[in-house]
C-alpha cells in the first residue's frame, strides 16, 4: 500500500449471522467474476477475556478485542479523535461508524494509532464488494497474525491453510 501509515490487515466476516448473510452473495459474486470461492474458519487467541459490558474509554488499553457494537459514546468519540490523528481525511463532521462502513480500509489505519496497536481484533459494521448492506467485519492487523490459530478450509478439508 502506498500510504506509510497503512498496515496490511486481514479483513474477515465476523460472526455467524454475517457469514450466513454473505455466503450466497459471495458465491454469486465469485461466479460472476469467474473466481474460486471458499471459506476459511479460524480462531484468534486473546490473552485477556473479552469484555461483557459496554466498553468505556479507560478500558481501551486493556482489551485486545473491541467491537463498535459494544462501546459507549465516549469510547466512540475517543476513537474518532484517534482516527483524526491517523487519517488526514477524517473530519469533525464524520462519524466513526459511518466512516468505517464506507471506508473499510481506514479501520486498519485506526489500529495503527500508538494507543491501539495492542488490539488483535477490531469488529465493526462495514460494506463489502458483494453485499449491499453493512455486515460484521473483523480486522486482524498483520502484526497480530501470529495469534491466528486453527485455520481450516471449510469446503476442501484436504487443503492446508497457512497464515
Amino acid at each position: 500500500m502506498s500510504n506509510s501509515n497503512t498496515e496490511q490487515a486481514l479483513f474477515a466476516l465476523y460472526g455467524h449471522q454475517s457469514k450466513h448473510l454473505c455466503y450466497a452473495k459471495a458465491t454469486e459474486f465469485a461466479k460472476k467474476l469467474q473466481l474460486d470461492f471458499t471459506i476459511i474458519d479460524f480462531d484468534v487467541v486473546l490473552s485477556k477475556p473479552r469484555y461483557t459490558q459496554r466498553l468505556k474509554p479507560d478500558d481501551l488499553s486493556y482489551y485486545e478485542f473491541i467491537s463498535t457494537n459494544r462501546m459507549t459514546k465516549a469510547t466512540i468519540q475517543q476513537l474518532e479523535r484517534s482516527l483524526q490523528e491517523t487519517n488526514s481525511d477524517f473530519s469533525d463532521n464524520d462519524s466513526l461508524i459511518s466512516y468505517l462502513a464506507s471506508e473499510p480500509d481506514k479501520a486498519a489505519n485506526l489500529l495503527n494509532h500508538p494507543k491501539l496497536r495492542h488490539i488483535r481484533v477490531f469488529n465493526y459494521q462495514g460494506k463489502t464488494l458483494f453485499h449491499d448492506n453493512p455486515v460484521n467485519i473483523g480486522i486482524i492487523p498483520q502484526r497480530h497474525y501470529k495469534y491466528i490459530q486453527n485455520p481450516v478450509c471449510r469446503f476442501y478439508s484436504h487443503i492446508k491453510v497457512t497464515v
